[in-house]
């Protein structure tokens, strides 16, 4: 089941602002999915690290179990970064390190669940906490690839695009 969605956003005056669904009760799920489609209605693309890969499918395969129209969500741009940001031969963690990008958490998906088993067993709210800190980290580190598959991806300068995947770095030179 989801545990929790994060989504990183602009809102109405262009601040960045972030949202959280989580699942105090499992048998919430469904309400859950309902919430995010809503939310997600207003906008016209999903960014995600790995989407293709796990978050897309996940969501599709969970609103199939509960029979919620997904066409919500399956309407949406949906961009996975990963393949774009193979040019760096780099993982996520890899990626981070490169981008200055320090965790405080060094969790799994899986050490995730696991909390997530203690918290619906025990209710503490240090569990709640722990998996909406790893969250809020893997937003802000999707914040900072978000930049650089912009910056790389929809630069017309070739120099830049060799500079960022050869040296893997980036100077800004300001011409006058």
């Amino acid at each position: 089941r989801i545990i929790c969605i994060g989504l990183t956003y602009l809102n109405a005056v262009s601040k960045l602002q972030t949202e959280h669904w989580f699942l105090d009760h499992p048998e919430e799920e469904k309400a859950l999915l309902e919430r995010f489609l809503t939310f997600i209605s207003d906008y016209e693309a999903l960014f995600t690290y790995y989407g293709r890969g796990f978050e897309f499918p996940f969501i599709q395969a969970r609103l199939k179990q509960y029979q919620l129209n997904d066409t919500a969500f399956m309407t949406k741009k949906l961009i996975d970064m990963r393949p774009a940001l193979k040019a760096f031969n780099a993982k996520r963690s890899d990626l981070e390190a490169r981008l200055h990008f320090q965790r405080h958490f060094q969790s799994s998906g899986e050490d995730m669940v696991k909390l997530y088993r203690t918290y619906t067993q025990t209710g503490a709210e240090i569990y709640k906490t722990c998996i909406l800190a790893h969250q809020s980290e893997e937003l802000q580190s999707l914040l900072l690839f978000f930049e650089l598959y912009l910056s790389f991806y929809h630069s017309k300068d070739w120099i830049l695009k060799k500079q960022l995947v050869e040296e893997q770095s980036l100077s800004l030179v300001v011409g006058t």
